[in-house]
């Protein structure tokens, strides 16, 4: 990667910005690559601050628990002084518990707004509980032994429960060493001391009073004072202390303390321990005990009080880190910001002189001369500019000679986007016989000519709107009418934001060299569709090699041709062959078009190594799949069948052209898109089986099995059956009903299909007769449209019934309709009796919206295969809403088949259909089935 590529994404978004926009951003990217390593600041602000608030709030948690600790101390010396018949504690023992009822609840008040875990911490809330018991009420009812214990016990409950506010508060795990010391100190050194002498001074005080010591109490005596001693030792030893800034005050206080402490320890060695009577005043030794007590209490309040000054002191100090930081980070952001504004002006100020000399060429002024003040990269630019400006007036001069000798040699128009001529030069005048006046303004179809596919202008539309130049040959037609072919090369002019701003044409006159060119092809050339004929394809059967040929047809072209007219067939036709071309392109085949629809490709001696059949089946595929677009308005689908003849199949090669037609008629007698021509593609079989369904279905018109099973359509509004579709089935031997599918097309073709017509339409009316409550509809064919027995017989029935308006009428709209007057008056006469009309299978066959708006159809019924995937078909969807729309605004009503599960029934309502109809509502039944639903429906009324 070169040095310049390693910038072009982003010079790329850069040049998409407006110049103050790329400073702004410049200085924006700046801040946040400088905040970017500053977060650690903030961040370790943050959480410093975090700490330090639960710090001090364990502090608090810590001083009231050692107030609380030494208030139950108290409790437990005066307790025991007073169970040794000293009585003048007595007040001091209620004003001691009053103390202790406020701290702890004072304590408690504090925990419910901070880390509340006093509720459920189990050692205080044991602690609590069992200082009930001690209260100077149930004095007497114990001994000196168990209530100093148990004084013991609730101070350790305390001092655990500090422990765990501590790991909570962080109280002891700071980074600050003499916070930690100061921490175990306060939680745990200082109060094992105060503790301690507090039991040494409740022991030794009823040991004073009773005069009287026994060994165990004078070894439980001497373990306490061993331990006294060793925690004063460790206090006065740590060297944590001597980096403290009031570290002689604080050793001050703490000498004191251990000299009060060591006072106490003398009395009680040598007045009980090294006695052989203790013989001392208990009254002056608690004194002095209390004292000491009150020494420790001091330090420890000293202890606290520096803990906080030391977390303040850290706060102010990253505090002052943090202010410093932004401090730095804004006079960094104001220089920058500074140097950029000045570097914008520099930069604007020479951008300006070009803007005002582009505007100066935009008027048509090109000698300009800017002056140039640097020999940098925007000196550089000006002296650049000043160079373009000269050379653009030399190739504005010379771009007008060129445009002189174009609009002399060439025909030449301009269009702005939307095709409408803005400028034509004498040569088109010329040509076309327009004048200048009748062009300009218009529309550049003014002349195009007729013979011209539409195909051909939307290719064009298509590639000049994406702005490429397209080339190709036109044949236009003059203001005479005659005609003249010019080659055109079409190009999109562009503005200078890449957006089309108008076309140019230069075509060249080569009329007299495509007449020639016409006359030479005529004899073997399809004059439609421009493709070589069956004469050219004999001609190329006479010398191929191992030949194959695949055969195209479209399915009833004919009556395309009749419904549409010849000029809509013919470019369907011609559409079809550029599709064709298309699936040929990049491969060995040639494509002939023969007689009227035939088309044919011929491929040679690749046979063997090629999957024919494949291809002719994604060709098919691909066709079917197409809407062609013959004159703008009129959209067609069609389908295609064929068939495959080789080489192998004769040594004739001119007969395989009727071996693939022979092939191609036997698919679709099998219901096939292709099939390969075989010898054996005999009709023997077919024959007889057609012999056989003649003879059953003349059976069952003698026998009366012709019968009509009825399905039930319900309004979507409510879901109650409304109408009913009459459904021709032929029962069997065996009693089953035989599906039409199997019979209906054999007695089509064995004129049958009138007697079975008329056997519906008598067991219909009848079936009805005594139904006044619902409509029926019966399926009629454009074939009993067009028999005169049947329409005489339909209108009889009619004029007999007494509820015509309840008769329904179902023309298939994918049958092919020949003859739409025939059908119209059809629909005309039985309109006057009031009877309906719908057009059955809408979706699946050629007619479209206009023929079907000429029907005046009051129902819809749309096709099956429109509705059977619909809940899971976008398509489907979109189509169907589109025929619904469709219909209510020509004032009719739809009717959707082939509803087979609640969620398509769920989504057709949703989508607006009037009507339901399907298997999953009710399958078809007998006349019988209506009758019991009828009853049932009674018997629910009742």
């Amino acid at each position: 990667m070169t040095h310049a590529a390693f910038f072009d994404p982003a010079v790329s978004v850069m040049n998409r910005l407006p110049f103050k926009i790329k400073i702004f951003s410049a200085i924006s990217i700046l801040f946040l690559l400088l905040l970017f390593p500053s977060r650690n600041v903030f961040m370790h602000y943050f959480e410093h601050e975090n700490i330090s608030k639960k710090q001090l709030t364990g502090l608090h948690y810590t001083i009231q628990l050692h107030k609380l600790i030494e208030a139950t101390q108290m409790h437990r010396g005066m307790s025991n002084a007073f169970l040794n018949g000293n009585t003048n504690y007595k007040k001091e023992l209620i004003k001691n518990e009053k103390n202790i009822d406020r701290l702890l609840q004072s304590l408690i008040e504090y925990d419910k707004t901070h880390f509340d875990l006093l509720k459920n911490d189990p050692d205080f809330v044991k602690a609590w509980s069992s200082f009930e018991l001690l209260r100077l009420s149930n004095l007497p009812n114990r001994d000196n032994t168990t209530i100093f214990q148990k004084h013991t016990q609730i101070i350790e409950k305390y001092m655990r429960t500090l422990q765990r506010i501590s790991r909570k508060s962080h109280f002891s795990t700071s980074e600050n060493m003499q916070l930690n010391f100061i921490a175990q100190l306060l939680q745990e050194k200082l109060l094992l001391l105060e503790e301690n002498l507090g039991k040494l001074r409740g022991l030794s005080t009823g040991i004073f009073e009773n005069h009287h010591i026994s060994s165990k109490l004078k070894r439980e005596l001497l373990s306490i004072f061993t331990l006294v001693q060793a925690l004063q030792n460790n206090i006065l030893d740590d060297n944590i202390l001597h980096k403290m800034q009031n570290y002689l005050f604080v050793q001050t206080e703490m000498v004191k303390a251990m000299d009060k402490i060591d006072k106490i320890l003398d009395i009680v060695y040598h007045q009980i321990l090294a006695a052989e009577s203790p013989q001392y005043e208990s009254q002056k030794f608690f004194s002095k005990a209390t004292i000491a007590l009150k020494e420790i209490d001091h330090l420890y309040n000293l202890l606290a009080g520096s803990y906080r000054q030391i977390v303040q002191q850290s706060r102010e100090e990253i505090s002052f880190k943090l202010y410093m930081s932004l401090l730095g980070l804004i006079l960094i952001l104001l220089s920058a910001s500074y140097l950029i504004t000045a570097f914008y002006r520099s930069i604007s100020t020479n951008l300006e002189k070009l803007q005002r000399a582009s505007q100066m060429i935009a008027a048509g002024e090109t000698k300009i001369e800017l002056v140039v003040e640097t020999e940098d990269e925007l000196g550089n630019a000006l002296s650049a500019f000043n160079h373009m400006s000269q050379k653009l007036d030399e190739n504005i001069s010379f771009l007008d000679g060129y445009k002189m000798a174009i609009d002399e040699t060439s025909i030449v128009t301009k269009t702005d986007p939307k095709g409408i001529i803005t400028y034509v030069n004498k040569k088109f005048c010329e040509i076309s016989g327009y004048t200048k006046t009748e062009l300009l303004g218009r529309s550049h179809n003014i002349v195009r000519h007729p013979d011209m596919p539409a195909s051909v202008f939307k290719e064009m539309w298509k590639t000049i709107r994406e702005k490429k130049v397209w080339k190709g040959v036109i044949k236009n037609r003059k203001k005479d009418g005659s005609f003249y072919i010019v080659d055109a090369t079409i190009i999109p002019v562009l503005d200078s934001n890449n957006d089309i701003m108008e076309y140019i044409g230069v075509r060249h006159d080569i009329t007299e060299l495509e007449k020639s060119k016409e006359e030479i092809k005529r004899q073997r050339v399809d004059l439609l569709t421009g493709l070589p004929n069956r004469n050219q394809l004999l001609d190329d059967l006479k010398h191929a090699e191992k030949p194959l040929l695949l055969y195209f047809n479209i399915d009833d072209f004919t009556g395309l041709n009749d419904f549409y007219g010849t000029s809509i067939g013919d470019g369907v036709l011609r559409y079809l062959s550029q599709l064709l071309k298309q699936c040929i392109e990049k491969t060995q085949y040639t494509l002939y078009k023969l007689h009227a629809d035939e088309f044919v490709m011929m491929l040679e001696n690749d046979i063997e190594t090629t999957d024919y059949e494949a291809f002719m089946a994604k060709t098919i595929d691909f066709i079917e799949a197409e809407t062609i677009d013959c004159d703008g308005q009129s959209c067609i689908s069609i389908t295609l069948s064929g068939g495959i003849a080789t080489y192998q199949n004769s040594e004739h090669l001119e007969n395989l052209i009727s071996y693939a037609t022979t092939a191609r008629k036997v698919a679709k007698i099998q219901n096939k898109k292709f099939l390969h021509y075989d010898i054996s593609l005999n009709k023997d079989a077919d024959y007889k089986k057609n012999i056989e369904w003649i003879n059953k279905i003349k059976e069952a018109l003698i026998l009366d099995r012709i019968v009509p099973y009825f399905q039930p359509i319900i309004d979507n509004r409510n879901g109650t059956i409304t109408k009913y579709e009459a459904l021709v089935r032929m029962i069997d031997h065996e009693g089953k009903a035989i599906s039409p599918y199997f019979f209906l097309e054999i007695a089509k073709k064995a004129k049958l299909y009138t007697k079975i017509t008329e056997v519906m339409l008598e067991k219909s009316f009848k079936a009805f007769e005594h139904l006044p409550q619902y409509e029926f509809s019966i399926n009629i064919t454009v074939e009993d449209v067009e028999n005169e027995e049947v329409v005489a017989s339909i209108l009889e029935k009619l004029a007999d019934y007494p509820r015509p308006e309840r008769v329904i009428f179902e023309i298939t709209e994918s049958e092919e309709i020949k003859n739409y007057r025939s059908v119209k008056s059809f629909i005309e006469k039985i309109k006057r009796y009031g009877a309906k009309i719908a057009i059955d299978d809408f979706g699946s066959g050629y007619a479209n919206f206009e023929h079907i708006l000429s029907l005046k159809a009051d129902y819809i019924k749309i096709d099956g295969s429109l509705i059977k995937n619909i809940h899971q078909d976008r398509d489907s969807q979109i189509i169907t809403e589109a025929i619904i729309a469709f219909s209510k605004k020509m004032g009719s009503q739809t009717v959707v088949e082939y509803v087979h599960n609640e969620a398509v029934l769920r989504k057709v309502k949703a989508l607006g259909a009037d009507f339901s109809q399907g298997f999953y509502i009710a399958e078809p039944g007998p006349e019988k089935m209506i009758l019991k639903e009828l009853l049932h429906k009674e018997t629910a009324e009742i």
